[in-house]
C-alpha cells in the first residue's frame, strides 16, 4: 500500500484563519511525531478542519447542523476579502521522490478544486489518504474507545490499513453461514420464481404438444426440428379453406391469429347461425321443463293416489251419490231446514233427526283429501243454488 507523509501545510482565509495575503505555514517533521500545542481560539481547531476538508471534501460537524444555521457559511473566514479559503498540502512519498503540492479551493458557492505540482493526480492522491484513521479527531476516538469489542478490532484493522483485508475476511465468515446467505440474496425467493418458472415451462409446453397435435393430427415429437414442426403447421392452417387467403405469401410466425379467429367467428353467421341458435334455446327449453317435472318417485306416488281414490269410488254409488249425500248435508246442517227428521232428498221422515244418520256419519259421502274435499265457500254456493232451485222447503210440522 502507497503512503505519503504529511511535510508542511498552508492556509489562508478558511474557518478560523484570515491573514489574508499571507498564508498561515505549519512545517512538520515526516520523521517524527509532531504536535500542535496553543492556547484556546488561536486555531488549533481550523488547522484541523483545513485538513479534513483538503482530504475529504467536507467537515461533518458543519454538514449536520439544522439547515436554519447555514453550517455550509462557515467553511470560509467572513474577514477575508477574496471570498477564497485556500490550503495547501505539501507530501512526500513513504517510498522516497520528490515532494507533491496538493493545493485546494473552496468559493463562497461552495465550488471546490483540486490541483498539484509536478502534473500528480491531486484527487487521486486525496483519495488515497482519505482512509480510517489518518485523520482521528476526539470524537472518533471516543468512539473508537465505546465500541464493542469486535467493532473495535475491525476499526483498530482500518487503523493499520487492513479494512478490506478485515472486510474480506467478514464477506468469507457470511457465505459459511448458509442461512445468512440465503437471506442476504434471497435465495427462497428465488427458488420460489423458479419453481414458478418452472411450472409454467411445463404448461406450456404441454399446450404447444395438445394444440399441434389437433392441428397437424400427428404426434409432437420434442426431438423433431422446429423448422419441420413449423411447416407442418402451416401446411395444415392453409389446408383449411377458410384460413386459406390469411396463409398465403406468409411464414407462419406471420400468420395473424387475431385474423383467424375473426373469420372463423364471420363463417359462422347466416342460415348455419340461426339454425345453431334456435337449436341452443330448445335444448334449454326441453332442459327447463326436464327440470320442472316430477321425480320418479313423484309419479309413482300420484298413480297410488290415483288408484286409491278409484279404489273409494268403487266403494260408493258413484261420484254424482257422493255429490247428492254432499249437498244433503249441507241442507240438513242449514238452520233454515227446521224439520231434521224429514230427508230433503226423498221427502221421508224418520223417527229421529238425520244429522247422525248423514253421508258422513255413515261414511258414504267419501269427503276426503282423494277427492276434493269441499270448503266453506263450496258449501254455501251449493246451498244457494238448492234454494234457487225450490230443492229446500220449509217444514212446518
Amino acid at each position: 500500500m502507497s503512503g505519503w507523509y504529511l511535510q508542511k501545510v498552508s492556509i489562508e482565509g478558511f474557518r478560523g484563519i484570515n491573514n489574508e495575503g499571507a498564508p498561515l505555514v505549519i512545517k512538520l517533521k515526516p520523521d517524527c511525531v509532531n504536535s500542535i500545542s496553543a492556547p484556546n481560539g488561536v486555531g488549533k481547531t481550523s488547522i484541523f478542519d483545513a485538513v479534513v476538508y483538503a482530504i475529504t471534501g467536507r467537515i461533518p460537524k458543519l454538514d449536520e447542523l439544522p439547515a436554519a444555521e447555514k453550517g455550509s457559511s462557515y467553511y470560509l473566514n467572513r474577514f477575508h476579502a477574496g471570498g477564497v479559503g485556500t490550503i495547501t498540502l505539501t507530501l512526500v512519498p513513504a517510498g522516497g521522490g520528490a515532494e507533491v503540492d496538493v493545493t485546494v479551493r473552496r468559493d463562497a458557492g461552495g465550488g471546490r478544486t483540486v490541483a498539484a505540482s509536478t502534473g500528480a493526480d491531486g484527487n487521486a492522491i486525496l483519495a488515497d489518504l482519505n482512509r480510517e484513521f489518518v485523520l482521528l479527531d476526539g470524537k472518533t476516538f471516543q468512539d473508537f474507545i465505546d465500541l464493542a469489542p469486535q467493532k473495535r478490532g475491525r476499526s483498530f484493522a482500518g487503523l493499520l490499513g487492513l479494512k478490506r483485508y478485515s472486510a474480506l475476511r467478514q464477506g468469507f465468515a457470511s457465505l459459511t453461514n448458509t442461512r445468512a446467505f440465503n437471506n442476504h440474496f434471497g435465495v427462497a425467493t428465488k427458488e420460489a420464481k423458479q419453481n414458478t418458472a418452472t411450472v409454467s415451462l411445463k404448461r406450456a409446453q404441454a399446450n404447444i404438444r395438445e394444440a399441434f397435435t389437433a392441428l397437424v393430427d400427428d404426434e409432437y415429437d420434442p426431438a423433431e426440428a422446429e423448422t419441420s414442426m413449423l411447416a407442418k403447421a402451416h401446411s395444415a392452417l392453409s389446408g383449411i379453406e377458410l384460413l386459406k387467403p390469411l396463409c398465403e405469401g406468409r411464414t407462419f410466425e406471420e400468420i395473424d391469429p387475431t385474423s383467424c379467429v375473426n373469420a372463423a367467428k364471420a363463417a359462422e353467421g347466416g342460415e348455419a347461425r340461426a339454425e345453431l341458435a334456435k337449436i341452443l334455446r330448445d335444448e334449454a327449453r326441453w332442459s327447463e321443463a326436464l327440470r320442472a317435472a316430477p321425480s320418479e318417485e313423484d309419479a309413482k306416488r300420484l298413480v297410488e293416489l290415483a288408484d286409491a281414490r278409484d279404489a273409494a269410488l268403487k266403494l260408493t254409488q258413484g261420484d254424482l251419490f257422493r255429490q247428492l249425500y254432499s249437498l244433503s248435508e249441507i241442507i240438513i246442517a242449514d238452520d233454515s231446514w227446521v224439520d231434521k227428521c224429514v230427508c230433503p232428498t226423498c221427502d221421508r221422515s224418520g223417527a229421529g233427526s238425520l244429522r247422525p244418520c248423514s253421508p258422513q256419519a255413515r261414511g258414504l259421502s267419501g269427503r276426503g283429501d282423494s277427492f276434493g274435499q269441499s270448503g266453506p265457500r263450496m258449501d254455501q254456493k251449493r246451498l244457494e243454488s238448492a234454494r234457487r232451485a225450490g230443492t229446500i222447503r220449509t217444514a212446518t210440522r
